[in-house]
């Protein structure tokens, strides 16, 4: 169940004509599961590194590895029958 929804909200952004009385969550979210999983086989790599240059990496890869996942996903879902296919839309 979707923790968002229960909380009340009113529309402040467009499309302001619909009645809205509660708060609507994105509608998939974000495969952030992807990147930690790559991440977690990429630092070992790092472990004899300083803890800044582990940082820098670990944000830097996280953050492209997101983009190269979430990109095509998006482009994907988008396409009106590959969504219907793999996520069974109507």
């Amino acid at each position: 169940m979707w923790v968002l929804p229960l909380f009340p909200a009113q529309p402040k952004l467009g499309p302001v004509y619909q009645d809205i009385t509660h708060m609507v969550p994105l509608p998939f979210p974000l495969l952030l599961i992807v990147p930690a999983f790559f991440l977690d086989l990429l630092l070992p790599l790092f472990k004899d590194a300083p803890k800044w240059q582990r940082a820098v990496f670990r944000r830097v890869a996280f953050l492209a590895i997101l983009i190269a996942v979430q990109w095509p996903f998006c482009h994907f879902s988008d396409v009106v029958h590959g969504a219907e296919q793999v996520l069974f839309y109507h």
